[in-house]
């Protein structure tokens, strides 16, 4: 499945299906695709709870690390930041959205396999789940300050 955002409008490839993103699914693609939110997070949750955990895991036999963790709310979604401590890295990114039925959407993205590129520390292996879905990205090439072109983003 392709999803892309053109600044303006959201789409969704799967086969020779295209529709549009509207709405929650909208905003689903875009905070999976938020990389500058680490550093723009005070702009977007004006009162961060923060705490700090040790012997934090990500998956069952991972190595345990000493973990900052941030938690903010803004509306109906609150989301939950977790750093590694010693490295200052972010680790993985808890989405909880409220819902009109009194239950609540998560999604949950890991961070891993972080490599220097051109001096920015860039993850490798990223895992996004939510309530129907699994994916894995393996990120083999890292471009930084690259161009693309605008009509990648169109929709198809």
């Amino acid at each position: 499945q392709m999803i892309g955002f053109d600044g303006t409008a959201g789409w969704s490839k799967s086969g020779d299906r295209v529709g549009d993103l509207k709405g929650f699914q909208l905003e689903s693609a875009l905070r999976g695709a938020d990389m500058s939110l680490v550093k723009e997070i005070q702009t977007k949750y004006a009162k961060l709870d923060s705490t700090k955990r040790g012997n934090f895991t990500l998956a069952p036999g991972a190595a345990p690390f000493d973990a900052i963790v941030l938690r903010g709310t803004n509306g109906k979604t609150s989301e939950q930041f977790i750093f590694d401590d010693a490295t200052g890295l972010l680790m993985r990114r808890v989405t909880r959205t409220d819902t009109a039925l009194g239950g609540s959407l998560v999604e949950q993205t890991d961070y891993t396999q972080y490599r220097a590129e051109n001096g920015v520390m860039t993850p490798h292996k990223i895992l996004r789940s939510n309530w129907n879905t699994y994916d894995t990205f393996a990120i083999s090439k890292v471009t930084i300050n690259g161009t693309v072109d605008d009509a990648a983003f169109h929709k198809p």
